[in-house]
């Protein structure tokens, strides 16, 4: 039986932690009703964001079950998964600055706008985008790869 590595414990059961909390925090929204100023705002895509969450957190845990256990397939799907959620976040914020933008009227001047959208955006990079390109990398690095060849 090989030895498992300590990143691949680690962040295996983070993306399950993390992945745990999201799946919570996407039913307590939608249980909430979110406001009618976000929907009016966020429209079809923020629905769709909340919807496709669901399934996402998922497909996380699931994943990261089979990295625990090894499985390359997991391995593989999970970075997958990842590269799947860069373009998901990536859609989504664009949106949002789209929407914002034409509906710049609820904004007093541009340089709020591009205030809020540069704060917005870093805190993106912090919190949605960190963590999965971290996972992207640790998990297609060639010592990780090999341990999970049969």
């Amino acid at each position: 039986m090989k030895k498992k590595l300590v990143g691949v414990i680690i962040l295996g059961i983070l993306i399950i932690i993390g992945s745990a909390f999201n799946i919570l925090g996407v039913l307590w929204i939608l249980t909430k009703n979110l406001p009618a100023t976000a929907i009016a705002l966020w429209g079809v895509i923020g629905k769709l964001n909340y919807l496709l969450a669901f399934p996402m957190g998922l497909f996380f845990i699931i994943f990261a079950l089979g990295v625990l256990k090894l499985r390359d397939r997991s391995r593989k799907l999970l970075v997958y998964l990842c590269i799947l959620d860069i373009a998901g976040m990536i859609i989504y914020r664009l949106a949002v600055y789209i929407t914002l933008f034409i509906r710049k009227t609820e904004m007093s001047s541009w340089i709020q706008w591009i205030q809020w959208v540069n704060r917005e955006t870093i805190l993106s990079v912090l919190f949605d985008l960190l963590p999965v390109l971290i996972f992207i990398i640790y998990f297609t690095r060639p010592k990780v790869k090999e341990q999970f060849k049969p």
